[in-house]
């Protein structure tokens, strides 16, 4: 048998409604408007001295305690809602009233999702009023009560706008692969987020979004996955400056190298003495930076083809060779 809801006023018993179990506080509230007349948005609900939580199941036989909130006017709805779905953040200096009226803090929330910390406590455990403020604003999940920083497709919702909003979901969450996952591609730097689950650090799949964003993300990879050459090759083609966080062993790698001096020459400096002497990693190096031929080996220093390349205007540091050692070509200077 369905359970009784005893719904109370100051005065005393209002109505009594039976419902499904399963239901949910949309279902409530929109039986208390058939039966009193009340509309919903004009509805604060108490079970005890705490608000009614959407995500109570309506479970056994219960009372609440029914509230009517202040009605708006037509000509004032109509104007908060123009102002509202022009900016959201209108809703900081509207009335109680209307920071309490589900339908206009959902227009508020569409504009701008932080507008959520504005609206009336209870419609921050309002699961779709939520819903589209972290849909327009990932981070107004701080604002979500602790049950919906618990549910995981709004959570999910809200890191694939804002990788950095799940430092606000749920501590399960926050470890759930999936969710971290999301979070990553949305914002490889989320990783190195000191709310982010330390060993997650050691997934790899985890690791390969987050360098494949922002290959600097290598170094907040476990010291293991430092060593896998398949994530330190994404990582030095999404940034070159990866290779020093890399392990020492891939400076002698040639086909890492040369990922990372295309990146940016001068980090030639980082590789091995053997390709320091190889000439095609060396060319590509020059070729970015004139300045990077300070870090070849000596008898390649001296090529004539490198030395033309590396004093070439526009080399980022143009340089030349001066009694066997390399100089900046200043502005000017044609020698």
């Amino acid at each position: 048998m369905s359970p009784e809801i005893r719904v109370l006023g100051l005065a005393g018993e209002l109505c009594s409604l039976r419902l499904p179990a399963e239901s949910k506080l949309p279902e409530l509230k929109a039986a208390i408007q058939k039966a009193l007349g009340i509309p919903s948005h004009q509805q604060r609900l108490l079970r005890g001295s705490e608000e009614f939580n959407e995500w109570d199941g309506l479970g056994e036989d219960f009372e609440v305690s029914l509230l009517r909130q202040a009605a708006l006017t037509d000509s004032e709805r109509s104007y908060w809602a123009e102002q509202l779905q022009k900016d959201g953040m209108e809703l900081l200096y509207a009335p109680e009233e209307v920071q309490a009226d589900r339908e206009l803090v959902m227009l508020a929330v569409q504009q701008a999702g932080e507008a959520l910390a504005i609206a009336a406590d209870d419609l921050h455990h309002d699961r779709p009023v939520v819903l589209h403020a972290v849909k327009q604003n990932g981070l107004s999940l701080t604002y979500a009560s602790a049950a919906l920083k618990n549910d995981k497709d709004l959570v999910l919702t809200a890191v694939r706008q804002n990788g950095l909003a799940l430092r606000h979901a749920d501590g399960r969450l926050r470890r759930d692969p999936q969710v971290a996952m999301a979070a990553v591609q949305q914002n490889g730097y989320v990783i190195s987020d000191s709310s982010f689950d330390a060993s997650l650090r050691d997934d790899p799949d985890i690791a390969l979004a987050a360098v494949s964003y922002d290959g600097c993300a290598l170094k907040h990879v476990s010291a293991q996955l430092r060593k896998d050459r398949q994530i330190v090759l994404a990582a030095v083609r999404s940034n070159g400056n990866a290779i020093m966080w890399a392990d020492p062993v891939f400076r002698s790698d040639r086909e890492v190298m040369l990922q990372a001096v295309r990146y940016h020459g001068t980090l030639l400096r980082c590789a091995s003495e053997d390709l320091r002497h190889d000439r095609e990693v060396v060319y590509q190096a020059v070729l970015g930076h004139g300045y990077a031929l300070s870090y070849a080996s000596t008898p390649l220093r001296a090529d004539p083809l490198l030395l033309r390349l590396s004093s070439r205007p526009h080399c980022h540091i143009p340089i030349r060779l001066e009694d066997e050692k390399i100089v900046y070509i200043e502005d000017g200077d044609d020698r």
